[in-house]
Order: structure tokens, then C-alpha cells, then sequence
């Protein structure tokens, strides 16, 4: 909330898509009581009526598409659930920038700003173009949906380096800048935590634990491993089915299950306390897709900041993130059970090593990769496209 904090009026249009996230929502509606609050669209469980006539509405959408093609806006109606309520609380509320972070508020930050003649900023968290493996209907409504917007928005920002040069290509004519998802400097330990060299424990979490994570690839490169050498800490939204996926893999892995240990989504600000408790950050990306590839998790930026040593498989984006910030963590072959397990054993044979690396991520999580200093180049871009 850096706006609020330098003093800018906010209107947040929000949708409810999560029922996890249901609480985390109501916690920033308390902190923040002076920012307007908009919903868009029907919670799935609360409001089913209307949710079921937006995924109606969606599905007769993805019919005229296929039938009509790219006319009527029928790519950003069929695509995105709520596109036509976020369009039309957009045009509701007059501002002088309008900021979208997702595809469906796109159009929606396009409409008002030409409008209102405001500015307007869309921040590409995701290359969602390259955000599945096979070219698909879904691939062709996003290109469609992107070159229709992109060249009138007043600002582009992507939240890696990689996504950032690969739009660059699709919109030459636009500077994107880059902007990494960092945390809080609040969120930092002030030193760091002494931990017992064994068990060695792993740490991962995400909004949501499922397959194609690199979980898999994670678990039988802990095979190698006696029972109880090797845990590993699983925090996010999961359901009873993956739990029991990943607890038969644990057993046909020939692990125990006590070593695998799920924890429910907890407040941002609570994980570094729940990581610090671990030797080693997991950023287990198997490179599913183009976007998956390019993308920069941001759990890198809450390992550091809880002092884990990184590891982190070989996509584009993580190679290059341990390649400009060495001696925080190792990088391996992403699939290669083989080549994970023995950067697990080079950090068991070498504590000082994996102790010094953990250092060194706290300090470059104090120095270089939180938000107090991001945060000036997101300003500073936002204050430049207003006085543009």
C-alpha cells in the first residue's frame, strides 16, 4: 500500500476468487478503512446465484468466440470471469490513474482512463501469453486480448527482468520497466536463526500446493535420503486428495510421512517466522510453460528475507537471478531428481557452507531485495506517467 502511505487517494476494485483468501481480505478492509473498497463479481460460495450466471455468461461468450471470432470484446468476456463488472465499476470511478495487475483488468484500465483522459499503468505479473505449454483457443484470446490494450496503456511494468524483454519483443515500441515482487523490510529477521544441522529442513509454499509444482521431482530426490534426515514443509491451500497424493508418494518414496508437514495459508507477514525454521527455500519451478519459465517466484524475495539458502531449479528466470546474486543459494536441473539430491547433499556435508549462504540471503534481502527499496522505482514510475 505505498500509494496510501505517500498520501494518494485509493479505490481498490477487487474480486472474490478465493475463499481462503476470504479472511486475509477482511483484514485489509480493517487496516485500511480509508481506501475505497469495490467489489466486482460474486463470491462463489456466498452469492451462488450470481456465480453461476457469470459462468454461464462466460461459457455463451467462449461460444460466440469460437463461432465469431474477435468481435463484440468476446476474447476478454469468454477469458476472464468478471471482465464486464470490473469494466463497468472502472468507468464509475473517475481517477487520474488507473493501475491493473491481471489480464481482466486490462480493458478495464483502457475504458476508464480514455474516459476520464487519465493515465493509466498495467503491470504484466505473469507472461500470460506463454502461461500454457500448447498453443490453445485460450493462447489465441490472450494475444488477441493484449494487442488490442498494450499499445494505449501510458506505462507497462512486468515483475521480472525475463517477462519484461520478452513483451519487449511483442510491444516494441513501449519501455517496460521492471518491478520484482519484494516484501517488506518490517518482514526481515534481525539475525539469523540458529538451527540444528540435523534434520535438514526444506521449506515451500504458494497460494496453493498441487502437481506440476516440481514437488514430485522434490520428494524422490529426498529418496536418496535415510527416514528423518530430510524434512520437508509445505504451506498454502491443499486439498484432502493432494495431501494424500504427496503423503503416497512420501510412502512409495520409502519416507516417512511425519517428515512431510502441511501448514494452512497464514498471513504474509507470518511466513518468515514459519521459514526461518528452515535451512533451505524450495523454488521447485519445473518449467511447465513459456510463463513458468520467465517468471520470478516471489518466494525467492521471503527466503531471503527469513534467511534460507536458496534452491532453486534452472528456468530462465532463476538462473539468472543466482547468477547475478551468487553464494545465497544453488541452482539445479529442473527434473533431475539426481542433480537435486546432490545439492541436498552438498548442503548436509557442508553446514558451514549452507550456514554462510543463509547469511548471506538475509543480507541481501536487508540490502537489495525488499520493498522500502523497491518501492522508488515504483513510485518514481508512477509520478513520472502522471506528470507525462
Amino acid at each position: 500500500m505505498v500509494l496510501h502511505s505517500q498520501g494518494y487517494k485509493l479505490t481498490v476494485i477487487w474480486c472474490p476468487l478465493s475463499l481462503w483468501a476470504d479472511s486475509f481480505d477482511q483484514e485489509l478492509f480493517i487496516k485500511y478503512p480509508d481506501i475505497q473498497w469495490v467489489k466486482a463479481g460474486y463470491h462463489f460460495r456466498l452469492q451462488k446465484f450470481g456465480f453461476l450466471y457469470a459462468r454461464i455468461r462466460q461459457k455463451i461468450w467462449h461460444f460466440v468466440f469460437k463461432l465469431m471470432g474477435n468481435r463484440f470484446d468476446a476474447p476478454i468476456k469468454s477469458q476472464v470471469l468478471y471482465s464486464q463488472e470490473l469494466n463497468s465499476l472502472a468507468l464509475k470511478h473517475k481517477a487520474d490513474l488507473y493501475i491493473g495487475h491481471n489480464l481482466g483488468a486490462l480493458p478495464a484500465i483502457f475504458s476508464a482512463s480514455k474516459y476520464y483522459n487519465a493515465k493509466s499503468i498495467f503491470d504484466f505479473e505473469d507472461y500470460h501469453r506463454g502461461e500454457l505449454k500448447n498453443i490453445s483457443i485460450q493462447t489465441n484470446k490472450i494475444k488477441l486480448i493484449e494487442s488490442k490494450y498494450i499499445p494505449f496503456v501510458s506505462a507497462i511494468t512486468a515483475a521480472s527482468p525475463a517477462i519484461a524483454q520478452a513483451y519487449g519483443i511483442e510491444f516494441s515500441s513501449k519501455s517496460i520497466t521492471t518491478i520484482n515482487n519484494c516484501f517488506p523490510y518490517s518482514y526481515a529477521l534481525d539475525s539469523l536463526r540458529e538451527l540444528p544441522a540435523k534434520p535438514l529442513k526444506l521449506f515451500w509454499f504458494s497460494q496453493y500446493i498441487g502437481k506440476s509444482r516440481g514437488l514430485e521431482n522434490v520428494i524422490k530426490a529426498m529418496s536418496a535420503f535415510s527416514k528423518h534426515e530430510v524434512t520437508l514443509t509445505l504451506l498454502g491451500s491443499a486439498t484432502i486428495e493432494i495431501k494424500e497424493y504427496l503423503q503416497d508418494l512420501f510412502y512409495k518414496s520409502n519416507l516417512s510421512t511425519n517428515d512431510l508437514i502441511f501448514i494452512d495459508p497464514v498471513f504474509e507477514k507470518d511466513i518468515v517466522s514459519i521459514a526461518s525454521v528452515h535451512h533451505i527455500g524450495l523454488a521447485s519451478e519445473p518449467g511447465r510453460d513459456i510463463n513458468n519459465e520467465l517468471a520470478l517466484s516471489n518466494k525467492i524475495m521471503m527466503y531471503l528475507l527469513a534467511g534460507n539458502a536458496l534452491i532453486c531449479s534452472d528456468t530462465i528466470s532463476q538462473k539468472s537471478f543466482l547468477n547475478e546474486n551468487p553464494n545465497v543459494g544453488l541452482l539445479y536441473m529442473k527434473d533431475d531428481s539426481l542433480d537435486l539430491s546432490d545439492k541436498f547433499k552438498i548442503y548436509k556435508l557442508n553446514p558451514a557452507l549452507l550456514t554462510n549462504h543463509r547469511k548471506n540471503a538475509l543480507h541481501l534481502a536487508k540490502t537489495k531485495y525488499n520493498w522500502d527499496i523497491e518501492q522508488y522505482q515504483f513510485l518514481d514510475n508512477v509520478k513520472s506517467v502522471l506528470v507525462s
